[in-house]
């Protein structure tokens, strides 16, 4: 609905290549997100680039969504 509005969302099987998210509803495959991360007990944020690779029904009336990340800044980089 609102491509350029920030969603606050819970990542999950993070590694260095990608990262599953919560959304409220499926994001079509290949759309390009940007992201700003934080690390539980951090206030350093890095961000990046990532693309949907799948959508599937999560619990709760919910999507999981599988990221490839495909770019990053490291904190205090940018």
């Amino acid at each position: 609905g609102e491509p350029d509005r920030p969603h606050l969302t819970v990542s999950m099987d993070v590694s260095a290549e990608g990262m599953s998210i919560y959304t409220d509803r499926p994001i079509p495959k290949d759309t390009v997100l940007k992201l700003s991360i934080c690390r539980p007990g951090s206030l350093e944020v890095f961000h990046a680039q990532a693309k949907v690779r799948w959508s599937r029904k999560a619990p709760g009336g919910k999507t999981r969504t599988g990221l490839h990340v495909v770019s990053s800044v490291p904190p205090g980089s940018d």
